[in-house]
């Protein structure tokens, strides 16, 4: 038997990125190796096919993951989801098209893991809603993400993979700091946690003397 023991690491929640392409794109015959449940390798796509990137609100985007048994044995749940905000013409004709697809998803959490959604058996759909809100205050935003029945989970992936316009990407080491947020703490508390490429603004009557750990 084996045991399950406290992980003594930092901890954050939410999904940081996510990426897609048609489940037609893969070369399935190339298709990593498993050790458990992590790829060993690269995931290879057909000649001129690449990953889409989706850029979700911040703080919206999650993925949930809800093993289930029936008279066919345990089967996943997989449900990434976020918004986007306001409508427009270009994002509603982008959100009709996606929707019409089948698809494989890369999502990277804030812990720095890269996952994979996606079976040569089995692919994820598209889904979306949009709400306008009743008054100027009321969020305007789309509620968008994938879902999937598998008899597979999400499995971790280490390799490269290229995205459209921005080239190859490669996955941070997770615990390196290399793309991860900073924790900003007072009094031993975390009072905000800071995203890649955003400012920092402190102001205060006071003399402040701090460090920043990475």
């Amino acid at each position: 038997m084996d045991n399950i023991l406290q992980i003594d690491s930092d901890n954050m929640g939410g999904v940081e990125a996510v990426f897609y392409t048609a489940h037609s794109n893969i070369d399935w015959d190339q298709f990593p190796d498993t050790d458990g449940l992590r790829l060993i390798g690269d995931i290879v796509l057909k000649e001129g096919a690449t990953w889409g990137m989706l850029v979700f609100t911040r703080d919206s985007a999650g993925f949930n993951l809800v093993p289930k048994q029936d008279q066919r044995g345990i089967y996943y749940n997989h449900d990434l989801k976020g918004s986007f905000p306001k409508d427009t013409p270009e994002l509603a004709q982008l959100l009709y098209k996606i929707m019409r697809g089948r698809y494989v998803v890369l999502h990277r959490d804030f812990n720095g893991y890269l996952k994979f959604s996606g079976h040569r058996d089995f692919s994820l759909g598209f889904e979306y809603k949009y709400a306008s809100g009743d008054s100027p205050s009321r969020n305007n935003a789309y509620a968008a993400g994938f879902k999937a029945e598998s008899i597979f989970p999400a499995f971790f992936y280490s390799g490269n993979f290229e995205v459209t316009d921005l080239g190859e990407a490669n996955p941070p080491v997770p615990g390196s700091g290399s793309g991860e947020p900073i924790k900003v703490m007072f009094n031993g508390e975390v009072v905000k946690i800071v995203q890649p490429g955003e400012t920092l603004s402190i102001e205060s009557e006071f003399t402040l003397e701090f460090k920043i750990l990475i």
